[in-house]
């Protein structure tokens, strides 16, 4: 048995297959999808990875590297049948369908011959050179991942590398050495037991796409966009009116629909007005740490202000002094010195400070 048979049918050719559709870079001849699956064969190449797999503790091999191109090679009908899609649609240009089958397919025989004569040896008990070895695998590795790529079959390489990672790492973490061996020269059927457990669970309860999420998250947030405006209208027209208590329900509302700045300082104003220090505090402090993590200066400044104001007070003057003049820093460096936001927040430092002069 060959280590690696490349059908004749993966060279789309006219005398093969009459059919075709005209891409970018020209005609391309149509393949027969169905006929992928029965006529690869890389039985040879499963029997070297997984040998090396089970023997791999008398050497110094890269588990993760091996157990993903063992994992990945038995994946490669997937991989042909994406390329022949590809190919098939356009998807896949000429250049790259002859880079997956002329150049990737004949590096891999090439590496698991390498593999073939490396396994013999170890078998025999013969040394090695462990960094030749491990560069063969990563050669095949390699070129498995690129060939999944081209193919459009990435998802599926990045799953296995996925669950390769999550068992080698489980493995590792095992205190005894025999439990190590034993779980090492399993890994590949847990591997691809775990793989087929998620694609059947996935097929039965797939997560819903993007295109399906968006729309219904369009609709949620034009309610809420709508739910928030009527609160905040409600709620403004009765601070206005000096109704706090009234006005707090509905600010507080807009704010649990939409986290907009101005809903911090409107809700932070009206408990200070109420007052309700100690919930005003909280607000203006929620507000100034919402600033800060989306770099929103201008709310960082104005909830400074705030909250500066509230801590005096609460009869905090320390803790007022070092917001107000936070407060004023930012509005001076956005704003300049005379504009009112600047002004009017080194109004309320001066009064800060001459309220500590006097305590």
């Amino acid at each position: 048995m060959p280590l690696l048979f490349i059908p004749l049918f993966l060279i789309p050719s006219p005398t093969l297959a009459q059919k075709k559709v005209t891409c970018s870079d020209g005609d391309h001849y149509l393949i027969d999808v169905r006929e992928i699956a029965i006529k690869y064969e890389a039985t040879r190449v499963e029997s070297t990875l997984n040998g090396l797999a089970v023997r791999g503790f008398r050497v110094a091999i890269d588990q993760k590297t091996l157990q993903t191109a063992a994992v990945a090679t038995q994946r490669m009908n997937e991989f042909i049948k994406g390329l022949a899609v590809g190919y098939n649609t356009c998807a896949i240009t000429r250049e790259q369908y002859q880079q997956a089958v002329n150049g990737l397919i004949p590096d891999m025989k090439s590496g698991t011959g390498q593999l073939e004569a490396f396994r013999k040896q170890i078998l025999d008990g013969q040394k090695i050179q462990e960094k030749r070895l491990n560069q063969a695998i990563a050669s095949i590795e390699d070129s498995l991942r690129k060939f999944a790529v081209i193919s459009g079959q990435q998802l599926q390489y990045d799953r296995v590398v996925a669950i390769v990672e999550e068992q080698t790492v489980r493995v590792a973490h095992l205190e005894k050495k025999v439990e190590k061996l034993e779980q090492q020269a399993s890994l590949t059927p847990a591997i691809m037991s775990r793989l087929e457990a998620l694609e059947r669970r996935n097929a039965e309860s797939p997560v819903a796409k993007p295109a399906e999420v968006n729309p219904k998250i369009r609709q949620a947030l034009l309610t809420e966009a709508a739910r928030a405006e009527a609160a905040y209208k409600k709620g403004y027209d009765l601070l206005e009116r000096y109704r706090f208590a009234e006005a707090i329900p509905n600010l507080e509302q807009a704010l649990q629909a939409v986290k907009l700045p101005d809903f911090y300082s409107t809700l932070g104003r009206a408990y200070l007005q109420f007052p309700d220090l100690v919930k005003g505090e909280q607000v203006a402090r929620e507000g100034l740490q919402y600033a800060v993590q989306r770099s929103d200066v201008t709310l960082e400044a104005t909830m400074s202000d705030l909250l500066g104001t509230i801590l005096q007070a609460k009869g905090d003057l320390d803790g007022a002094l070092t917001y107000a003049q936070r407060a004023v820093a930012i509005f001076s460096k956005v704003y300049g010195p005379s504009r009112p936001s600047t002004v009017t927040a080194q109004e309320n430092l001066d009064l800060i400070r001459r309220a500590a002069k006097t305590k």
